[in-house]
């Protein structure tokens, strides 16, 4: 973790917002439990020592509810769960997902709805500060709960699963209905795509930027941008990408193209329309980021679990309820949309890069080649660009709808959330490829045009040049990687400055600040 002067995130069930999420999966916060939230948890932990009805404290799982577990076996029974559904394959997960469940995880037991001891939290916290975490495996959940990969987290929890370094010994034991109550969510899905929404919200707002910079090099109108339409519908998403291109596209009259622009009464529908296609998208990342945060605050266990306004038949002061509360759906179609809405944004951004390389737009030569007759120039990017979007249009497939039947027909459907966060990492990966090629043909299309280009786009600019000074036929490869990698990074974000502090660059472009943590 962190050194000594890192700030605190506490945690208390309720309140974690998703840029804290991603702070402490990357290890930036330190990490405390809210010490009400703590006795909360112990005091229903007592109480639920009454209950003699469970769910995965008297009972089996899945298809085996209907086998009674006696007393005397609830103990080991949740240590049997973690060993049985300990079966995740494929590639390990990295460590800030590891590190974000934990948080996640920890955070939603701490809403008191679980019956689980304040130690079951503790060794939570604990692990996340492990100098080498849990080995979580990727595939196995369906969107129910992760169970394979917090039944990976729990053996190490309980000393079962090699874990590194522990600050402190394990969890010896897991009380009655503790092995299910730990299973029962999908706090790694949930740190995933935290980490995969953070991400896909810097190349949207790289986005912009190379929007607006093809919109510079091909003179268009900038009526499309000015707030006095945009006030016409109440969007901030497109207002947010309307301002960010307004910023860099400056004086209008002194662009190339300018005079181009004055001839046609509109510009075509990839220019024109920036401010709804990116729009779009940031709407749909914001109610993603809303979703998210219902998830991860809150309790959501089956079963819930809380102190009795009035006695229930057998259980004593506690009441237990059973319930589908673990289904993601909500999320998951948020996503979805998400992903529909990023299909959008490509298809914009291939349509510019169609633009740029047409000596009808430009008044430059097919391609933006130099050189001798028959030079491709940029041509191929196109071909990039075009392999890019066909899996940014896969991973626009919804996630939602596939049928399922297991555990003997109890379990009948699933929000595929793990699906839908998987292909959310596919689509900002694809795009940020898409918009690298639409960068390399503005930044050529500029340089051609001996137009100045503004300061944000100075040190993009090595980046775009394939060979030598004079753009000759040449690999195009390593500066669709570097520009592609440069957006991912973000665009208009001086490394060298923290996030704490401002910039010239992010004022220029309207970024908001950052959310202080929950």
């Amino acid at each position: 973790m962190g050194a000594r002067d890192d700030p605190t995130l506490v945690l208390s069930g309720h309140g974690l917002r998703g840029e804290a999420i991603v702070r402490a999966a990357r290890g930036s916060v330190r990490i405390e439990a809210d010490p009400d939230a703590l006795a909360a948890v112990a005091a229903l932990h007592e109480a639920a020592r009454g209950a003699v009805r469970a769910y995965g404290r008297s009972t089996g799982v899945g298809g085996l509810a209907g086998e009674a577990v006696p007393a005397a076996e609830a103990e080991m029974l949740s240590v049997r769960l973690l060993r049985s559904h300990a079966c995740g394959v494929g590639a390990p997960l990295p460590e800030a997902v590891v590190r974000g469940a934990l948080v996640v995880r920890a955070n939603q037991l701490l809403a008191a709805g679980a019956g689980v001891s304040p130690d079951l939290v503790r060794a939570l916290l604990a692990a996340a500060r492990w100098h080498r975490l849990p080995v979580v495996h990727e595939l196995g959940g369906l969107g129910t709960a992760d169970l394979t990969a917090l039944a990976e987290i729990g053996l190490a929890l309980i000393g079962e699963a090699p874990a590194g370094e522990p600050s402190g010994p394990p969890l010896r034991t897991l009380g009655p209905g503790e092995g299910l109550a730990l299973l029962s969510s999908n706090a790694v899905s949930l740190a995933r795509a935290a980490l995969g929404l953070d991400r896909l919200t810097t190349v949207l707002e790289s986005g912009d930027v190379v929007a607006g910079l093809a919109a510079r090099a091909l003179g268009a109108s900038p009526e499309a941008f000015e707030p006095s339409v945009l006030a016409q519908r109440a969007l901030p998403g497109e207002h947010r990408a309307a301002a960010r291109v307004r910023a860099l596209l400056g004086a209008q009259a002194a662009a190339p193209g300018a005079g181009a622009a004055r001839r046609r009464i509109q510009d075509p529908y990839p220019l024109r329309c920036v401010p709804q296609l990116h729009g779009a998208a940031l709407e749909a990342l914001e109610d993603a980021w809303r979703h998210l945060e219902v998830e991860c605050n809150g309790a959501s266990e089956n079963p819930l679990y809380a102190l009795a306004g009035h006695t229930d038949p057998g259980q004593g002061r506690v009441a237990v309820r059973h319930h589908g509360g673990f289904l993601t759906l909500s999320l998951t179609l948020s996503l979805d949309r998400l992903r529909a809405a990023l299909l959008s944004v490509g298809l914009g951004s291939t349509g510019r890069l169609g633009l740029l390389v047409d000596p009808a737009r430009t008044g430059l030569r097919a391609f933006l080649a130099t050189g001798p007759e028959g030079s491709s120039g940029v041509m191929l990017a196109e071909y990039v660009a075009q392999a890019a979007l066909s899996r940014l249009r896969w991973a626009a497939a919804p996630a939602t709808g596939w049928p399922v039947a297991v555990s003997l027909g109890t379990e009948t459907l699933a929000s595929w959330l793990p699906l839908s966060v998987e292909q959310l990492e596919m689509a900002t990966d694809a795009l940020a490829q898409v918009l690298g090629a639409e960068l390399l043909a503005a930044l050529r299309a500029a340089r051609l045009s001996n137009h100045p280009l503004p300061a944000i786009a100075l040190p993009l600019a090595a980046l775009a040049v394939a060979s030598g000074e004079n753009d000759a036929d040449a690999p195009l490869g390593g500066a669709l990687e570097a520009l592609a990698g440069a957006i991912r990074t973000g665009l208009g974000r001086d490394p060298r400055v923290t996030d704490h502090q401002d910039t010239t660059l992010a004022g220029e472009l309207g970024r908001q600040p950052q959310a202080p943590l929950a």
